[in-house]
């Protein structure tokens, strides 16, 4: 499965979602207010973004 963010997106969701209290809608609502014209990534994407980062310390644009 391709991934369809950035390295770049993928550290400001998991920044954002640390924010949060690792609350994945409140992120998803941060995210949206700090970057209004990026695409906006679903609950489900920093979950599995965080997920991935915790299991394996690298990023899943990364991890191939």
């Amino acid at each position: 499965m391709p991934f369809v963010f950035f390295h770049t997106e993928y550290c400001d969701m998991q920044i954002v979602y640390g924010f949060s209290d690792d609350n994945a809608h409140a992120a998803v609502e941060e995210y949206q207010r700090r970057f209004p014209h990026w695409r906006i990534p679903s609950k489900g994407v920093f979950s599995c973004a965080y997920q991935t980062v915790h299991e394996t310390c690298c990023l899943p644009s990364v991890c191939v």
